[in-house]
């Protein structure tokens, strides 16, 4: 007989779990498939994104502000705290909010929660609940506490974002998100004098 023989322990033991090294390795391999630029899709697909999303998420926003006003209830960004900042110093105005801001809540908000569900559930089915979740967290991000305002705008906005990194990434998201935020604080500073 060719057959080993079996000890009780191989009979009665737990089956194995994999080890911290296996866990972390499938984690960091989903980071980086989150974070680098997705080959398969086209950068002018990404531009036409860009050139059609911008648009509509103005239009979006613009709709919650005209319909927070007609009920009443303010929805959106206190535009009184971005247009202070704005006077004080328009450049690190911009800088943070066009290209920090965005880098440090897609990683947040986006690429380091779908690397954890990656891990613990790889089908694609399960992530949009938890791109609902999360996104309920980004719009709870930017409710200004001395200035309470319903976030909706963010949390729509939050959903596309997370769309387009699917689609496309951490960078197409990223870039996305920063010509969304850029866009809307050139506005404000171009506009600053007819805003207040």
């Amino acid at each position: 007989m060719t057959d080993q023989p079996r000890t009780w322990r191989d009979e009665y033991q737990a089956p194995r779990r994999p080890h911290l090294h296996i866990v972390w390795r499938r984690f960091k391999g989903a980071i980086a498939s989150e974070v680098f630029w997705n080959p398969q899709r086209k950068t002018s697909e990404l531009q036409r994104w860009l050139l059609l999303g911008i648009p509509l998420l103005w239009f979006v926003n613009i709709a919650f502000v005209f319909i927070g006003h007609a009920l009443g209830l303010r929805l959106g960004t206190d535009g009184d705290q971005v247009t202070e900042l704005l006077g004080r110093n328009p450049l690190i105005t911009l800088l943070a909010g066009a290209v920090f801001a965005p880098l440090i809540e897609e990683f947040l908000f986006r690429v380091l929660p779908r690397a954890i569900g990656k891990v613990i559930h790889p089908a694609a089915k399960a992530m949009w609940p938890l791109a609902f979740a999360m996104n309920v967290l980004f719009a709870a991000a930017h409710i200004n506490p001395e200035n309470p305002t319903f976030p909706l705008p963010q949390f729509f906005s939050g959903l596309f974002f997370w769309f387009v990194q699917t689609r496309f990434g951490f960078l197409g998201g990223f870039a996305m998100h920063a010509c969304f935020n850029g866009s809307l604080l050139m506005f404000l500073i171009l506009f600053q004098d007819s805003v207040r």
